[in-house]
């Protein structure tokens, strides 16, 4: 599009209406190559003074389902499958945020959103981790909480390690030692209730053909005097 001394041309591609049938497709392809084929890039405008324009990827409305939208890697025939990397912009103040979020259903139920790591046809399955970020005084916190319910139950929050053909995979929650001051609690506290407040229960495992597990609380050790136990 042309310059202009105030605003610059705008780009438009549209696919024609199907007025009776499908509306036609807009399609970007990059082309192929022998060593390395080529790439698409989109790329929102610099502003030298103010906010730098935005990449918006909106799928379609549909009387019944809505469009889909769909960020695939692509495949490693002989290695490593593509990345798809997410990456928020860096800020002179504060960095942008990552914000996954899934549908609201108006009249059932929302949608899910679900983090998965990929399976490993002949060795280790991938795995899914959630970080919270570094920081030059506290570093970020990660927070999972499940969705409040106003006329019935609240969600909940499940975390279970997979089965294994072996030995089941453990479940570990420890908190961040404190190099220089305290360390970090770990606490489980049981919800309020109205009629019943909600119980705390630890329980080791069942085994079919040996010793089932034990349950071990241990205070911390201490240099000068160790920590309490208290039931």
């Amino acid at each position: 599009a042309g310059a202009g001394q105030t605003d610059g041309g705008d780009v438009s591609v549209t696919a024609g209406a199907g007025t009776d049938a499908t509306g036609g497709d807009v399609t970007v392809t990059a082309g192929a190559g022998k060593t390395a084929a080529g790439g698409v890039s989109v790329t929102a405008g610099a502003a030298s003074s103010a906010a730098g324009g935005g990449v918006t990827v909106t799928a379609g409305q549909g009387s019944t389902t809505g469009g889909a939208v769909s960020v695939t890697a692509g495949e490693g025939k002989g290695t490593l499958g593509g990345d798809v990397s997410l990456v928020a912009g860096l800020g002179a103040t504060t960095g942008g945020a990552v914000s996954v979020t899934a549908g609201e259903g108006t009249g059932a139920a929302g949608g899910a959103v679900t983090v998965t790591g990929g399976e490993g046809k002949t060795t280790l399955g991938g795995d899914a981790s959630l970080v919270g970020g570094l920081g030059a005084t506290t570093g970020g916190a990660v927070s999972v909480t499940a969705g409040v319910g106003t006329a019935a139950a609240g969600g909940g929050a499940t975390v279970t390690a997979g089965a294994g053909q072996t030995d089941g995979g453990d479940v570990s929650v420890t908190a961040g030692a404190g190099t220089d001051a305290t360390g970090g609690d770990v606490t489980v506290t049981a919800g309020a209730g109205k009629t019943a407040a909600g119980g705390v229960s630890v329980t080791a495992g069942a085994a079919s053909s040996a010793a089932g597990g034990d349950v071990t609380v241990t205070a911390g050790q201490g240099s000068t005097t160790g920590g309490a136990v208290t039931v």
